[in-house]
């Protein structure tokens, strides 16, 4: 398991969808 992808995805989301 790593968190790491989960913080991206969370983060490119964040950004491309405010």
């Amino acid at each position: 398991m790593n968190p790491f992808r989960y913080e991206i995805c969370l983060l490119v989301l964040a950004l491309t969808w405010p």
